[in-house]
Formats: C-alpha cells, structure tokens, sequence
C-alpha cells in the first residue's frame, strides 16, 4: 500500500481538560454512548440496544437469521420438520408458506418477542460478553445451544483492585482482543488492549486544582493558600459544610487498535476511550487527563466534511456501589 493511502505508526493525543472537537452530531455521540454501556456491562443480546435506538447492528442480526431461516427451509424441503414443530412457527411471517420476516418486522420482534429475541437477537461469543467475563469457555451442543463450560475473569474488578491498591505501580491493562473463535463472531473488533496508568500530582497542583474549581473572587486567597500549607492534608477539605476530596492522580489511556478505517471511525474510537477514562476517574476521584489513540495504520479515506461540533462529557454518578453503567450516568453537553 502507497504512502497516499495510509499513515503507517498511526498516533492521536486527546486532551481530556478540553471539550472534544468531533464532526459527530449529538445522535451520534448518544448513539455511541449506548453502544459503550452495553459492551462494559458486558452483555451480547441487542434488545438494549435497540430499545435505545442504535440499530446500528440489526443488519448484521438479519444476515445471520436468512442464513440460518434459508437453511432451515432447505432442510425442510427433505422433512416435515418446521410442520411438525411449533417451535419454529414463530420464526416465519407466514410459517405454512415459509415466509420469513422483513427486517422491519424482524426489529419488531426482536423488541416485542423476548423468546424470540433470546434466539435470534443474540450475538453470540462476541468481544462484548468476554470484556467482562475474560476466558470464558463455551460449547456447543448438536442444536446449536451454548452452555459456559469454564467461566472468565472480571478483568475491570480486577483493575478496580490494582487501581485502588498501587495506582502508580505500572500499566493497567485491558484486553479487549481474543483470536478464539474469531472467524465465528458477529461483530469483529481491533481494540487490542486499553492500558491505563497513573501520574502523582504534587501539592502545589493540588491547591491549584482546588482553587480553580472551588475558589471565588473576593476570598481571602492568601489566608487559605497558608491554611492549605500549614495543614498539608487535601485529602479531605471542609468547605462550607461540603467534604471536597482533592484528587492525588491524573490518570491517563492507551488505547492500540489493529486499524482506524477513517477519521469518523476514529472519532467513535476516542468517544469510546474518553468515557471509560470518565468512568474510571470518577470511580477513583482522579483527574482525567490525556487519552493516546495507536493503530498500525490509519486510512486516508476521502470523508465528505462535516461541521466540527465541540462536546463535553461529564460523569454524574456519585454512587458506585454497583458496576453496571446506565444511559443517565453520563451527561454530554
């Protein structure tokens, strides 16, 4: 491949203090929002998907089931199998003609039809279930039905421990990409891995941090710089009846992708990157700070221009008992 067509090495440094410049209009940024909610909840059905409106994944679901319908139908031509059965009834239109559903009717059933969704919106061993539940083993059965034979890890309660225990220890990785059964999965992904470290913020930084996010004009600056000195505690300010806890950390992203296919690509890939570097940084009151984007190459594809829209993604969860994320943590302005 020529030069003009990719830029071997690719590397991108977002800053997380500023609002992210994308060309992506806020549907599109929702619309990515709640594809990153149902991959970190670690789930592979897409009825959450669709009963948020991203529909970006039903053609790939409508594919594999004329497939599989087509086959059937084929089988059934040798057998009365699909007569015999009322099992197969509901995945036609019109069962005694054999007529499958349109992909509108098949959305339909999809959202309405939670047994029929647990068949056919399905994806699958997929990136998605594995991110949460690393190393998982299933097989299949004659019918197709998959039992877990060996259950993974939570690689994320895994760095949630690590971050909490030695944030500045080293790399905390991510893994994202697995070669098994790669062929077979619904929806490929070239995240190879996240890995996520720390920086120390000194003390002066930390007054600063505070000051520029708690202090007024009219103060006494001096008096509570000197306050601040004398103390050397930041960890937990009162300030006028609120418990203010100063972050220690910055924490910063790597992200490494086999392949960016174009710059509207890659701005899904920093939407996805710049939320869970929100998510964790809340998680552990740390500040959010740069986001490195790598990829072997990215690909000089002629985009039609779009208008650059500024977005600024805040997290407003306060309680993380739980780690399952919902559509109402976040907020994008």
């Amino acid at each position: 491949m020529s030069k003009n067509n990719k830029e071997l090495n690719f590397r991108k440094k977002i800053n997380c203090s500023e609002p992210l410049e994308l060309s992506l209009e806020y549907r599109e940024v929702r619309e990515n929002l709640v594809e990153f909610i149902w991959f970190f909840n670690g789930t592979n059905n897409s009825k959450y998907l669709l009963e948020n409106n991203h529909h970006g994944f039903i053609d790939i679901l409508y594919k594999k089931y004329c497939i599989e319908i087509d086959s059937l139908i084929k089988h059934y031509e040798l057998s009365d199998i699909i007569e015999e059965s009322e099992f197969f009834h509901g995945w036609f239109s019109n069962w005694k003609q054999l007529e499958k559903f349109t992909q509108l009717e098949f959305l339909a059933k999809i959202k309405t039809d939670p047994e029929f969704s647990n068949i056919w919106g399905d994806f699958g061993m997929s990136d998605s279930i594995e991110f949460r539940n690393w190393g998982i083993e299933i097989n299949f059965d004659s019918e197709d039905k998959g039992t877990i034979s060996k259950k993974g890890k939570d690689q994320f309660k895994q760095i949630i421990n690590s971050l909490a225990t030695d944030p500045v220890g080293g790399f905390h990785v991510l893994n994202f990409y697995n070669l098994n059964n790669f062929d077979d999965r619904l929806i490929k992904n070239n995240l190879l891995y996240i890995k996520i470290f720390c920086e120390e913020i000194n003390f002066e930084d930390r007054v600063k941090w505070f000051l520029q996010n708690y202090y007024e004009t009219g103060m006494e600056y001096e008096i509570l710089l000197e306050n601040f000195r004398k103390n050397n505690d930041l960890d937990a300010v009162n300030w006028y009846e609120e418990i203010v806890y100063v972050p220690k950390y910055k924490v910063n992203l790597i992200a490494d992708y086999n392949v960016i296919e174009d710059n509207i690509d890659l701005e899904k890939k920093i939407l996805f990157n710049v939320f869970m570097i929100k998510y964790v940084s809340s998680l552990f009151k740390m500040i959010p700070n740069n986001i490195i984007i790598n990829s072997t190459y990215k690909l000089n594809k002629k985009m039609s221009k779009k208008v650059k829209n500024n977005y600024k993604i805040d997290i407003k969860r306060k309680n993380f008992d739980s780690l399952t994320l919902e559509l109402e943590d976040f907020k994008i302005n």
